[in-house]
């Protein structure tokens, strides 16, 4: 038999939550990086372990209290904010740069075979004129794509 039941309506979260919060994540983690060092992950395989492993605590907390949901919430976040942090520190050194840049992320094999396109699609580059234009156009459907419309 089904009923009725309404979900309750989603509270604006307000700017005091939000503030709090971060402060309670940047306080969180200052005792972890005391408590555990500042040593970056050094795989992918390691950050996702290290989360996976916070989760599955998180999912097992949640059959206790919202304290216990919230401590484990707050272990995530950290390890969350540490994996980042590790792949910044990563480009930072490869790049030579103080500062980061996100935009400068390890290429995945779809960017290296967008960056060969683009070079197919260059005049003098050696490919002949029907390539170079069919390129382009793929191109121009992959970049529609990826502003949410469709081919152009």
């Amino acid at each position: 038999m089904k009923t009725d039941r309404q979900q309750p309506a989603r509270l604006e979260i307000s700017e005091r939550a939000f503030s709090e919060t971060f402060q309670l994540v940047h306080s969180a983690l200052d005792t972890a990086l005391k408590k555990h060092g500042r040593g970056s992950f050094v795989s992918t395989h390691e950050a996702v372990g290290a989360l996976a492993e916070e989760y599955a605590e998180t999912l097992a907390a949640a059959r206790l209290t919202t304290l216990d949901v919230c401590e484990e919430l707050l272990d995530c976040a950290i390890v969350c904010i540490v994996a980042l942090a590790s792949y910044n520190e990563a480009l930072l050194r490869e790049s030579g740069h103080i500062e980061g840049s996100w935009g400068a992320l390890p290429k995945t094999p779809g960017d290296l075979a967008l960056e060969k396109l683009l070079l197919m699609a260059t005049p003098g580059n050696g490919y002949p004129k029907g390539i170079r234009e069919d390129v382009g156009a793929t191109l121009a459907i992959i970049e529609g794509l990826r502003r949410g419309g469709g081919e152009e």
